[in-house]
């Protein structure tokens, strides 16, 4: 079954910059959704070999990538993305257990604007994409949010392991003031369930990327 990219809105309509977050573990694509859209625009991806369609489509201000992914590495898909035509308005940022400072050195040679490693605090991943976006404004797009919602499940339903529905975006600014303030207290919550699980699983997984 596909997983389709999750979408998250933040609570004003009017335009914003668009954050895409690409990660093979779904932990950790909710905990940047939950630290970024209530300022950005936000799309969870945990297919990366749809990553450049999506760019197309979403046409992000900021791609944040993992490096340990299967199929396709944060490295190599870096360098897919500097081969578009809109590859000077897009920043790009790792976010990966790989944290050496070889990493590191790596990861900015190939161009990445940010390394930051994992597991990170969610001030800091603010901060940094903060940083990136200094003196920019949002840059007009060829798609309004909610067609190029409708354009990326059009894309999974083309697919041929695809779910027979796609999911409804989340927080398309539908609830009250009260149930915001609800949903706020919520993901607090779970915030903080997944900053103490994500760690462990992040660790795991840098052991069997060197194993």
């Amino acid at each position: 079954m596909t997983n389709t990219p999750s979408i998250t809105t933040g609570p004003e309509a009017k335009q914003k910059f668009r954050i895409l977050s690409i990660d093979d573990q779904r932990d950790i694509l909710d905990l940047i959704t939950i630290c970024l859209h209530t300022q950005y625009e936000v799309i969870g991806l945990q297919e990366p070999a749809k990553a450049i369609k999506i760019i197309d489509i979403f046409e992000p201000d900021v791609v944040i990538l993992d490096i340990m992914m299967p199929q396709i590495t944060g490295y190599q898909l870096l360098e897919q993305i500097q081969k578009l035509q809109t590859a000077r308005s897009i920043k790009t940022m790792f976010l990966s257990a790989k944290d050496t400072q070889l990493d590191q050195k790596y990861g900015y040679k190939l161009g990445a604007d940010v390394y930051l490693p994992k597991p990170f605090q969610p001030d800091r991943l603010l901060k940094n994409i903060e940083l990136l976006l200094h003196g920019l404004v949002p840059r007009p797009k060829r798609f309004v949010l909610r067609d190029a919602i409708t354009r990326i499940q059009a894309l999974d339903h083309a697919g041929a392991n695809m779910a027979s529905a796609a999911p409804t975006p989340v927080g398309l600014n539908t609830s009250s003031s009260s149930s915001s303030t609800e949903g706020s207290t919520a993901s607090q919550i779970r915030l903080k369930r997944l900053l103490s699980k994500t760690s462990e699983e992040n660790e795991s997984k840098k052991k069997g990327w060197l194993g």
